[in-house]
């Protein structure tokens, strides 16, 4: 679209900000609300599929997904 971020920017903003989050909560749980977008994106990173459009599979809306990303996850780089 016209003006977006791009996929590349888009990728390392959400990749980061997870991962950074992960990071200041080790151990823990924490939950991270957000569109379905930046969900199934790094679904796809902690499963190790590469990031491509369309997604592989889609998150519907209000919907609780549980991710668990520990350490040593291919996608973290």
């Amino acid at each position: 679209y016209p003006g977006e971020e791009g996929r590349d920017n888009f990728y390392r903003r959400v990749t980061e900000s997870i991962w950074q989050v992960m990071d200041d909560h080790p151990g823990e749980t924490v939950a991270i609300v957000s569109h379905g977008g930046p969900i199934a994106l790094f679904t796809q990173v902690v499963l190790g599929l590469p990031y491509r459009r369309p997604m592989p599979f889609g998150v519907n809306n209000c919907s609780l997904n549980v991710i668990d990303a520990p350490d040593g996850v291919p996608g973290r780089d």
